[in-house]
């Protein structure tokens, strides 16, 4: 997590691909490390968090695979904005 976080202050987009991926976690720390990591680099929130918050195992699933879902359309229109440079320019 901490290389994806330094790969998107660099703009990487590579960082973003590989946090879409751990959204469908079965750990729930990772997933939730990446919403944050995720909104930080968009500047805002997609999914609020009470819509992540389910009873039941496959609810749970479900929910998280929409808001990967959601990130990945926003990531898919805004890809291009993220380009590597210097961060102390």
């Amino acid at each position: 997590m901490a290389e994806a976080e330094s790969l998107l202050q660099l703009r990487e987009p590579r960082a973003a691909d590989w946090l879409l991926d751990r959204l469908t976690s079965p750990n729930a720390q990772i997933r939730s490390r990446a919403m944050t990591l995720l909104g930080e680099a968009a500047g805002r929130k997609l999914v609020p968090g009470q819509e992540l918050h389910g009873d039941d195992a496959a609810e749970n699933r479900a929910r998280w695979a929409a808001a990967r879902q959601k990130w990945a359309e926003w990531w898919t229109a805004h890809r291009q904005e993220f380009q590597p440079g210097n961060p102390y320019r």
